[in-house]
């Protein structure tokens, strides 16, 4: 696959005259003149000529950490070092240089701050340096090329897009860094007994000693997890005696801020020094490393950094030799999400893992399209708060050392069930097919110039890149739209009797909010649904067809939707007028609707298998042919009145627990693995008292971690359940 790191697109025999000639065209503002970054001249490498920029100015914050003299700050925590300051510095000195702003203000020179690391944060406030960077810009006229990249995953649940003077990308550069790793091409590696390691519980690896680290190792302690089964690093800076007792320190005056010493121990001591004395033989910790694959020479690793394959090798062995990996990112929070080159270590590896992370970070994996383990141990840690998590997570870690058993090959390499297989065979799949070519196209089309460069961008929508603009946006701008984008579909409220206003109310984006706001949190995008870049999706009852026409008007070009003639009886020439006009596709080219007309505890089939169906705002299960209507001496079935104040009453019989069963035993035939089905019988009628047996069966189908987020408002007449296969 195409990579950043490699520029694959240049002939060898060619490539040094193009780098060299490439150079030109990039400056680093680094206070020191030789510094260098070869990854931007490999990426621009990749644009085609005709779309590249005459020059780059380029201000990240790695080029902070050196001074005039090019030599590098080894400690990031050295006193001296205020990246901050540095940076607000060199935007300064930018700002001042009229070569510089004339050829950004032409639209002939780019200007990138690659801040795509952790720990980053970003405001509009000058609190951030985002917020100091969009400030400058403010008053500035400039084209569609000052980009700000970040690995924030979440900034626009932050910051409203309509105040980004300067646009923002979430691009991770080190989450793309060994996609040219084949876990194939080291099968004599994989299947050998040369590397001479021993079967551990799990692969736990610590470079710095940050709060959230040491507190997960402490509570591991506190629990009995055994640590000296695992491949275990725990390194800091001790390099030195002196560095060994800086992080000493460090651990100590954290256990004691946080657990102080008030609770005794069954020995008698204080928990606070108990649990430093538990954790001091682990201090330093490096994890030994194979020199090469013949000679079967160990190393101690230290740092294992860089962009190159062996930092995948490195550790393979070890990891074949875990059940799991305990994944620590460098983040820790409750409000941002960033995913570093750990997560595709692990899963380029092909290994299980738990998370300590940011708040969500698996939600946002399935989000993504990855698959986690919540089928085998608990993940409620992800929903958790700050200490909370990292208690649950001890306890799952716990829980998966004692009680999650895998079978070993002759070379003692973990065997998984086939179950977990496929959940890691998807996720290395996703990772190299879906999810890194995705970044890559990011990264590629931030550093082209395209069409709108030429022309200055006022329109505030326009600025929003495509990576922000989420379903729900999308949305907000069709139905904004619609009646002067689609006005032979909107006309036909002129020649409609008994529909007509639902029709128009279906025309408004405030119609469809929810909907999004469901779909939004089970993955659906315009890129596709979960690992399916064209998911086959049904909307189940549609009525009027509006929203699968909207689906197809972002690219989703298998959609398909059913409706009953039964149900729609003498009122259906309304809806037919719609139908006929909105011309809806799926991958066969089927005439729609499909007739589908869904009764209580009868099977109903469908024309083929979906990745997600869709049945919302829907009185598919409302059992409205055993409810009577006794009037003037006559019995109907008749379920919708008006009254004599022209109101409206309508009457149902929900499903009950045995119907529901029914129903979603059905639903499942048609789901593809992984399938998911969305159901919303509105009103939802199982939060009254006389149903907490189906209310109880629906709780097993309201899981966050199958991306269900409850009603908006906690208005219950709203509430759904999902189904998955």
């Amino acid at each position: 696959m195409q990579t950043l790191f490699d520029p694959l697109h240049v002939e060898t025999h060619k490539l040094k005259t193009s780098v060299k000639n490439l150079n030109k065209t990039i400056t680093i503002l680094s206070e020191s003149p030789d510094y260098k970054y070869q990854t931007y001249s490999n990426i621009i490498l990749n644009i085609n000529p005709n779309k590249r920029y005459d020059h780059y100015y380029i201000i990240n914050t790695d080029m902070t950490f050196y001074d005039e003299n090019n030599n590098y700050y080894s400690d990031y925590n050295d006193e001296e070092i205020n990246y901050t300051d540095k940076i607000s510095i060199v935007i300064d000195r930018v700002l001042a240089d009229d070569t510089i702003m004339s050829r950004i203000k032409s639209g002939k020179a780019m200007l990138l701050f690659d801040f795509s690391v952790e720990d980053c944060p970003i405001s509009i406030d000058d609190s951030t340096i985002y917020g100091k960077i969009n400030k400058y810009f403010s008053k500035i006229n400039t084209h569609n090329n000052v980009v700000y990249w970040t690995m924030n995953e979440s900034v626009y649940d932050k910051i409203d897009k309509k105040d980004c003077n300067v646009r923002i990308e979430c691009v991770s550069l080190s989450t793309l860094r060994y996609v040219r790793f084949n876990y194939n091409d080291y099968n004599k590696l994989i299947y050998s007994n040369q590397n001479g390691l021993g079967r551990k519980s799990a692969l736990y690896l610590n470079r710095r000693p940050r709060e959230h680290r040491i507190i997960l190792l402490a509570e591991c302690v506190k629990r009995g997890v055994d640590i000296d089964n695992m491949y275990l690093s725990f390194i800091g800076n001790s390099l030195s005696d002196y560095d060994k007792k800086n992080d000493a320190e460090i651990i100590k005056n954290t256990i004691d801020i946080h657990y102080g010493d008030a609770y005794p121990t069954h020995i008698g001591k204080g928990i606070s020094p108990f649990l430093f004395e538990q954790l001091t033989p682990h201090m330093g910790k490096h994890i030994e490393i194979r020199t090469s694959e013949d000679d079967g020479k160990i190393r101690l690793g230290d740092k294992v950094d860089g962009d190159v394959i062996s930092r995948v090798t490195d550790m393979l062995p070890h990891r074949l030799k875990s059940k799991f990996e305990i994944i620590t990112e460098y983040t820790y929070t409750d409000s941002d999400i960033s995913i570093s080159e750990k997560l595709s270590l692990a899963m380029l590896s092909k290994i299980p893992f738990v998370v300590l992370g940011d708040r969500h970070y698996l939600r946002h994996l399935k989000k993504l399209g990855f698959k986690t383990f919540d089928k085998f141990w608990s993940e409620a840690y992800d929903h958790k708060n700050k200490d909370d998590r990292i208690s649950v997570l001890a306890s799952t870690i716990n829980d998966i050392v004692n009680f999650f058993h895998c079978n070993t090959d002759e070379y003692g390499n973990s065997v998984y069930s086939k179950e977990m297989n496929e959940i890691l065979e998807h996720n290395y799949g996703h990772y190299k097919d879906v999810y890194a070519p995705t970044i890559i196209d990011r990264v590629l089309n931030t550093l082209s110039t395209n069409e709108k460069d030429t022309d200055m961008i006022n329109n505030e929508e326009e600025n929003i890149t495509e990576y922000a603009l989420t379903l729900n946006k999308q949305m907000a701008n069709h139905f904004d739209n619609f009646k002067q984008n689609y006005p032979e579909i909107a006309q036909c409220k002129e020649l409609m009797g008994f529909h007509g206003d639902g029709f128009e109310e279906s025309m408004k984006k405030g119609f469809w909010q929810n909907h999004t706001r469901m779909l939004e949190a089970l993955g659906l995008s315009k890129n596709g649904f979960r690992s399916k870049s064209n998911p086959a999706i049904l909307d189940l009852g549609t009525q009027f067809g509006m929203f699968p026409h909207f689906l197809n008007s972002i690219g989703l070009t298998d959609v398909s939707y059913t409706n009953s003639v039964e149900e729609a009886s003498s009122d259906i020439g309304d809806l037919k007028l719609i139908w006929d006009k909105i011309g809806t596709s799926n991958a066969e080219g089927t005439q729609m609707p499909i007739p589908l007309h869904i009764k209580t505890g009868k099977s109903f089939s469908l024309p083929k298998k979906y990745d997600l169906i869709i049945c919302t705002t829907s009185n598919v299960l409302w059992q409205t042919e055993t409810v009577l209507r006794f009037h003037s001496r006559t019995l109907g079935f008749s379920y919708y009145v008006t009254d004599k104040n022209d109101e409206s009453h309508t009457f149902f019989a929900p499903y009950d627990v045995d119907d529901l069963r029914f129903f979603i035993e059905n639903i499942k035939e048609y789901l593809n693995d992984d399938g998911i089905a969305l159901i919303q019988p509105y009103p939802f009628p199982y939060h009254v008292g006389a149903f907490k047996e189906e209310l109880e069966l629906l709780k097993a189908y309201q899981s966050p971690e199958d991306g269900y987020i409850g009603p908006p408002g906690e208005d219950n007449l709203f509430d759904y359940f999902v189904i998955r296969k």
